[in-house]
């Protein structure tokens, strides 16, 4: 029985991501809107065991919009311990004021 021949958990393996942004600058005034889409992926625990439970659904994040979503951690480590259950904010807004003199 190979013991050490399987996957790692979400602790130790980051999800593939694919981040898009995009930035608008007219004098002095700029803005920018950026998405991160973190891929679904499943975790075999054992050999040719891959638990429904330890599956990582995916999705994407986007700064300004509303979304509710279960963070990776929560989904991929001890998904059903309560504990460590974690919900993302789903909308980000930065105002920044910079000054040159």
């Amino acid at each position: 029985m190979d013991k050490v021949d399987r996957d790692l958990d979400g602790a130790n393996i980051s999800p593939d991501r694919l981040n898009v942004a995009a930035s608008y600058v007219n004098g002095p005034l700029s803005a920018r809107i950026q998405t991160q889409f973190f891929l679904a992926r499943q975790f075999e625990r054992a050999p040719g065991n891959y638990n429904p439970l330890c599956r990582f659904d995916g999705y994407d994040v986007t700064d300004l919009f509303d979304t509710f979503y279960i963070d990776y951690y929560s989904q991929t480590v001890r998904p059903n311990d309560n504990a460590r259950y974690f919900a993302g904010r789903g909308r980000n807004f930065t105002l920044s004021c910079d000054y040159r003199f």
